[in-house]
């Protein structure tokens, strides 16, 4: 095992030319073949894992230039600057001004969030309710998550009534070219890639948009 100066200094050496590793990476590098030797040096230069690939992957907290969610991606590699996967969906469905569907969680994070919601709300960490047939999560704060009803309510009903104007259809076609790539088309996604771009739509109109073109949800589009 490298002592700690020379510890310091090859993490360092390693991380800014890589900028993520794995243990397997590390093992050489430090010369040992001790996770717990592994994580102290780490620890002592302040570390983060990743919340993707099982937490398997580890840079420096001053690496990661992580974006206005407090996300970071390298080489599909995700960190969170609200530490693990269950940390970071709890942030997110905390707040959220509406809360957070499944498939905008999973739209926003790029891994799969069921058994994370299900620990979350088996916990009593968070809450759900089911809204126009989807189950959207909830902060468990009552006065916190009545708000966040009132909110997602409040869309869903505008969203109702009104009319499919010809911009709404071409976000909506843009979105099946974005998030299906030729191969399926879910309405979650779509309905999550656009709220991530502030822009409202639900399953109804989805299906409006998918029938007028003759496009099928189980199959590839053209």
């Amino acid at each position: 095992m490298l002592k700690e100066k020379d510890s310091s200094a090859a993490l360092e050496i390693f991380f800014k030319k890589n900028k993520l590793g794995t243990l397997t990476d590390l093992f050489p590098l430090l010369k040992t073949k001790s996770r717990m030797s592994v994580f102290r040096r780490l620890r002592e230069l302040e570390y983060l894992s990743s919340y993707t690939h099982a937490g398997s992957y580890y840079t420096l907290h001053n690496i990661p230039d992580f974006d206005s969610s407090g996300l970071w991606y390298f080489k599909e590699v995700g960190f969170s600057k609200f530490g693990t996967l269950k940390e970071s969906v709890f942030h997110f469905i905390e707040q959220s001004e509406s809360g957070q569907t499944h498939g905008e969680l999973e739209n926003k994070l790029h891994v799969l969030v069921y058994n994370t919601l299900l620990n979350l709300v088996n916990t009593e960490k968070i809450t759900r309710t089911k809204i126009d047939g989807d189950y959207v999560y909830f902060s468990i704060k009552p006065s916190k998550s009545a708000q966040q009803i009132l909110q997602r309510k409040n869309y869903s009903n505008r969203l109702k009534h009104a009319g499919l104007s010809d911009w709404i259809i071409i976000e909506i076609l843009a979105s099946i070219i974005r998030v299906t790539k030729g191969v399926c088309i879910e309405s979650s996604k779509i309905i999550s890639d656009l709220f991530s771009r502030d822009i409202i739509v639900i399953d109804d109109q989805i299906d409006y948009v998918l029938k007028k073109f003759d496009l099928k949800k189980t199959q590839g589009y053209p």
